[in-house]
């Protein structure tokens, strides 16, 4: 099971460790990355392509965030995406995803780095939820 994602300069986030759970509930004020979190394991899943992530798909079947200018985060120094995933057996794979100044309409970034400490792959399932009624 996943514990821990990490996420660096997506979105809002410039650096953040978010803890994970059986059951995880994210709760928050209005543009506190809630749905950032989620927006996060949704693109890693849907660049999953025979077990592999070689590049960072913007837009696809799951979601669509724009260019690559609008997910990186504004407020961050580094000119990259780095997600990493945490399991319960301490083991940790990351992905980080450079961004070239200069392409604002770039569609999907490819991967620059990749740190496994883990020998198996885990695919990564979320399904948006949709109140009904």
């Amino acid at each position: 099971m996943i514990t821990k994602l990490g996420i660096q300069g997506f979105k809002c986030f410039k650096d953040q460790e978010i803890k994970l759970g059986r059951l995880t509930l994210l709760a928050g004020a209005n543009a506190t990355g809630k749905s950032t979190v989620i927006q996060a394991l949704l693109l890693l899943r849907q660049s999953v392509k025979d077990a592999t992530i070689d590049e960072l798909v913007l837009n696809g079947n799951l979601i669509n965030i724009g260019t690559a200018e609008d997910a990186l985060c504004t407020r961050s120094d580094q000119d990259s995406i780095v997600f990493s995933l945490t399991t319960t057996e301490g083991k940790q794979v990351s992905f980080e995803f450079d961004y070239p100044k200069g392409e604002p309409e770039l569609k999907s970034l490819w991967i620059t780095k990749f740190g496994n400490s883990a020998e198996n792959c885990w695919q990564v399932s979320m399904e948006r939820l949709k109140r009904s009624g």
